[in-house]
């Protein structure tokens, strides 16, 4: 009863023992299964994670190439409209630029060609005027100069008179009578006419100088003036006739 007492508790023990044998290894076993398993899985997870990674690189990629495409895209068009936006800016503001050189070439050649008609009728005004000053100026002074003929013959006609030298007397009133037809004095001239009229009735002979003098005057009175002066004149020329021509050359 002792033995097997005791054998039955060796017994127990033994089992106990190895029980605990048991557990221990199953549970290293399983600890290192499940050790295992978790590495397995850690694996698969890393694998998968890198598999993953890889995927999102790639889609990555490919989603910055499209991006880049989608830019390099979006400005080129955008070059290539501000090429040709830019090209027919240009080509207008050019034709605008021509248009209005042109324009102005002609605005400029039309006041070009208004400023050398205006001075050319300037330049064509001041030498008319000139013109106009000199004719007046040469008309006052042939007024002058021949009123100057006429007092001075006039003067040497009476002092000829005084000196008892009728002859040149009557040379210088009929002299005197040339400038007085051209300056239109018609008072002047019917006293000179008289005057000669008076010298011719006191002497006989006549100079041949006063001859010519006299056929001179004659027409150019007797157009002038009609038949204003008619009868003095036809008086002088019988009276001429009547008297002795002296030739002097």
């Amino acid at each position: 009863m002792k033995k097997l007492l005791l054998t039955s508790i060796v017994s127990i023990s033994i089992i106990n023992c190895f029980a605990k044998n048991t557990i221990t290894v199953v549970h290293d076993t399983l600890r290192i299964t499940s050790d295992a398993k978790e590495l397995e899985l850690y694996k698969m997870l890393y694998q998968n994670a890198k598999d993953n990674s890889s995927v999102n690189y790639t889609m990555l990629y490919t989603i910055i190439a499209i991006v880049v495409a989608f830019i390099l895209f979006i400005v080129g068009s955008q070059v290539f409209f501000n090429y040709r936006l830019n090209k027919r800016d240009l080509d207008n503001l050019r034709s605008e630029l021509m248009l209005q050189l042109t324009t102005e070439i002609s605005t400029l050649k039309s006041s070009q060609q208004s400023l050398e008609i205006k001075l050319i009728n300037d330049i064509n005004e001041k030498i008319s005027n000139t013109n106009n000053k000199i004719e007046s100026v040469e008309t006052r002074l042939s007024k002058s100069v021949n009123l100057l003929h006429s007092a001075v013959h006039e003067l040497r006609a009476e002092s000829y008179k005084s000196l008892g030298w009728t002859q040149l007397s009557i040379a210088n009133r009929l002299w005197q009578c040339r400038y007085d037809l051209k300056e239109n004095m018609d008072q002047q001239l019917k006293l000179t006419l008289e005057s000669i009229m008076e010298l011719l009735s006191s002497v006989d002979e006549i100079y041949d100088i006063s001859v010519n003098a006299f056929n001179e005057i004659n027409g150019g009175i007797r157009e002038k003036y009609a038949d204003k002066f008619v009868d003095l004149l036809d008086k002088i020329k019988l009276s001429i006739e009547s008297k002795k021509i002296i030739k002097l050359q």
